[in-house]
């Protein structure tokens, strides 16, 4: 937990926060812990004066720290929940939402109308195509029962349910990505070397309110130099609205 946090209540999600007038929900992406691989607390902790944060956990963590992944069903419903609570807070005027990969479509398929300001970093378009095979031909990956047990980077383990790779390959997320941004303004953060989405087509959002901003070099994680730019870019957007 993060030196000046609190705990998030229980009933809400695992997680934890920060109070301020202005408060910012963080989606993490597919298969990680709140932090986001360190990307999501090291913006929470850039965040500009007066704004506090919430980060939680979509997914159930075990004691030997492997992660249990929940259906994008569950998913929604704990956001839902965290957005309502912090809206609720005593002094706060405004709630923000930053989301990052797998965290994008969560946040665009509740479509959540009780936020400010939204901002995407490094969202998929295409999330269904190859990915059941993505994850289950990773050296080491077997099945227990129907859960996938997958390494994944760092040494960490993550527990997959057969259910999420189905609604992965049904969910068409660059259209589930383009629909939101026609019905409300958001900006996109691209990641310029991103590792995991190249040749990945922005031009469906042609039509749309969506704002397009790259970060040159950066990966999917936006580590290393590109993670003060994005830190950087964030908290002015946030601080400007």
């Amino acid at each position: 937990m993060l030196a000046q946090s609190q705990t998030l209540p229980p009933e809400v999600a695992a997680g934890e926060y920060r109070l301020g007038s202005q408060m910012v929900v963080f989606s993490h992406g597919f298969g990680v812990d709140r932090y986001g691989n360190e990307l999501l607390s090291d913006l929470a902790q850039a965040m500009p004066a007066g704004y506090g944060y919430v980060l939680f956990d979509y997914n159930q963590k075990a004691d030997d720290g492997s992660i249990l992944v929940s259906t994008f069903a569950q998913q929604q419903a704990i956001l839902d929940r965290v957005i309502a609570w912090a809206g609720q807070q005593s002094g706060v005027t405004a709630v923000h939402l930053v989301a990052h990969s797998m965290g994008c479509i969560i946040a665009a398929l509740l479509a959540p109308t009780a936020i400010k300001n939204c901002i995407f970093l490094a969202p998929p378009l295409s999330i269904g195509e190859n990915v059941r095979q993505y994850f289950t031909s990773k050296v080491g990956a077997q099945k227990d029962g129907p859960i996938w047990v997958v390494p994944r980077r760092r040494g960490a383990v993550t527990r997959m349910p057969e259910k999420i790779f189905d609604e992965m390959e049904a969910t068409d997320a660059g259209a589930v990505l383009s629909r939101f941004g026609t019905a409300r303004p958001y900006l996109l953060a691209l990641a310029g070397a991103d590792e995991l989405l190249a040749g990945q087509d922005y031009r469906i959002f042609a039509d749309t309110k969506v704002e397009l901003v790259g970060i040159d070099d950066a990966n999917h994680d936006f580590s290393d130099h590109a993670r003060q730019q994005l830190c950087t870019l964030v908290a002015e957007r946030l601080a400007a609205s």
